[in-house]
């Protein structure tokens, strides 16, 4: 028999019928804040850029819309790209959402940093924030968990130059709560359009459960403000490029 499909005339909403959303076609604007862009538009105004030696963030052509952010050619130099102001908060009690997907143009002379975080100037040094980094040194992607530049670090796989990859992150806010990495890092190709929108993974790292790998003592302080962004800072004399195709973040908020 074929599958019947609900369809619902009046849209779907997740409010109370007395609510002043109880009629609305989506669930109320009023519970998250997210930032959410796929760089088909550039808006510079969006972004505080950190910059050495002529360095360039731009919009480049690419399946989607990309950003590419190229780095100065002698070594240190660093492109960095963060939202202007601090508005994502590690509000115990509260879910949050990181997600990028990106390419580097070489991984064997590269620093490379996405995530929350309180500043990517500097470059690359944050003091607070939930942020996947890759070293100079290393083809190892990690994700830090930085309290007052007090970190941990949670190994997340090993990625190769010029391949994309989809990572982020997802803290549930439960009582005793954990936090989820997601990579696609050592998914098999072809990808089914069906599983390109999926960010693979759901390692627990939570110190309150059973199966976690790190405790979340160093979990930033729901106090401190942070952006969201991403950069890369070369070891070597020669620009390298840190491209971006999609790029979230998302919190529930308390807005009272």
């Amino acid at each position: 028999m074929p599958t019947r499909v609900s369809r619902f005339t009046s849209g779907v909403s997740t409010e109370v019928p007395q609510s002043l959303w109880g009629s609305f076609y989506a669930p109320s604007p009023m519970k998250g804040y997210s930032y959410a862009n796929d760089f088909s538009t550039y808006a510079a105004g969006d972004w505080t850029v950190t910059s050495t030696n002529s360095g360039t963030s731009a919009l480049i052509d690419g399946e989607g819309g990309q950003l590419a952010l190229t780095t100065g050619a002698t070594a240190t130099n660093y492109q960095a790209n963060e939202l202007v102001k601090k508005s994502f908060y590690m509000v115990t009690g509260y879910r949050h959402w990181f997600q990028i997907s990106f390419k580097l143009s070489d991984t064997a002379h590269t620093a490379f940093q996405a995530g929350w975080v309180d500043t990517l100037s500097g470059p690359l040094t944050p003091a607070s924030g939930v942020y996947f980094s890759k070293t100079d040194a290393s083809t190892t992607l990690n994700l830090i968990l930085n309290s007052a530049s007090t970190t941990s670090t949670i190994a997340v796989g090993t990625i190769a130059a010029s391949t994309w990859y989809n990572v982020g992150w997802y803290y549930d806010g439960a009582s005793n709560p954990s936090l989820y990495v997601f990579s696609s890092i050592g998914q098999s190709l072809p990808v089914l359009w069906e599983g390109q929108q999926q960010t693979y993974g759901g390692a627990i790292v939570a110190a309150a459960n059973a199966n976690a790998t790190t405790t979340l003592t160093n979990l930033p302080a729901a106090t401190v403000g942070h952006t969201a962004g991403f950069g890369l800072s070369t070891g070597t004399n020669a620009a390298h490029v840190l491209t971006v195709d999609h790029f979230f973040s998302g919190s529930q908020v308390n807005r009272f």
